[in-house]
C-alpha cells in the first residue's frame, strides 16, 4: 500500500523507492483521497482552497521567523566582532557579514533541493489534488486494488489476484514461498512446519511454468 500511495503522489519515473514514506504519511495521503472522493467538485475546491491560505499562512510565518533570526544573528555578529576589538572597520565587517550570508544561502539551497528531491507534501491546488488522489492515471482511487465481481455459468466470482490484492492492500499478513528455494519451505533443520506446506511444496515442484521466483502466497482469513 505504500507503493501505491508513493507511485500517487510522487512521480514514479524519477523514484520507486517508497521506504522514504512513513506509515503515518501513508494514511493521511489515503485519508485526503477519502474526504474528495464522492463529494462535489464545489466541495472539493473549497476544501484545497482552505489548504492553500493555510500553507499560503504558513509559509508567510516561516519567512518572517526566518528574517527575524537572520537579522538577530547579524547584529550579534557586528556586536561581537566591534565589542571584542577584532575588528572595527565598518567595510571590514560588512565584507565579512556578506560572505557568511553567501555561505549560508549556498547551504540552505543545498537542503532545500536535497528536502525536495522527493516531495510527500499534500498537494494544495485542486487540480493536482485530483490529479493525485482521485481521477489521475496514477491516482490513489484509481489504483487501488479493488475486486471486480464477474459472472460464469450465472455465478459470481472473484479472480483470486484479486483478492489477494485486496487483502495486501488492507494489510493482511501473508506467507510466500519462492517456488524454486527450498529453504523457503523448510525449517533450519530441514523440516515442513505443516504436512499441507509439504505436499503444496510438492505440487509445486511437478509444475513446469513457474519460475524459481516465482511467489506461492498463503492467506490466513
Amino acid at each position: 500500500m505504500r507503493g501505491l500511495v508513493f507511485n500517487s503522489v510522487v512521480d514514479s519515473k524519477n523514484s520507486s523507492e517508497f521506504s522514504s514514506l512513513t506509515v503515518h504519511e501513508m494514511f493521511l495521503h489515503l485519508h485526503i483521497a477519502s474526504i474528495h472522493y464522492g463529494i462535489s467538485t464545489a466541495k472539493s475546491i473549497d476544501i484545497t482552497n482552505m489548504m492553500l491560505h493555510n500553507s499560503s499562512e504558513h509559509n508567510q510565518i516561516v519567512e518572517s521567523e526566518r528574517n527575524v533570526l537572520s537579522d538577530a544573528y547579524h547584529n550579534s555578529i557586528v556586536q561581537v566582532l566591534t565589542g571584542s576589538g577584532i575588528l572595527n572597520n565598518p567595510d571590514q565587517i560588512q565584507t565579512i557579514l556578506q560572505e557568511i550570508n553567501n555561505q549560508v544561502h549556498t547551504e540552505l539551497q543545498s537542503n532545500c533541493f536535497k528536502s525536495r528531491s522527493v516531495n510527500l507534501s499534500a498537494p494544495v491546488k485542486h487540480k493536482t489534488v485530483r490529479a493525485v488522489y482521485i481521477d489521475g492515471h496514477n491516482s490513489i482511487v484509481k489504483n487501488l486494488p479493488i475486486p471486480t465481481v464477474g459472472i460464469s455459468n450465472k455465478a459470481a466470482y472473484i479472480p483470486a489476484r484479486d483478492i489477494i490484492n485486496h487483502l495486501l492492500a488492507i494489510g493482511i499478513d501473508v506467507m510466500f514461498f519462492r517456488a524454486g528455494h527450498d529453504k523457503d519451505w523448510v525449517d533450519k533443520s530441514g523440516n515442513y512446519a505443516t504436512k499441507f506446506l509439504s505436499d503444496l511444496h510438492q505440487n509445486v515442484s511437478t509444475l513446469k511454468d513457474r519460475s524459481m521466483d516465482t511467489r506461492e502466497i498463503l492467506v490466513r482469513v
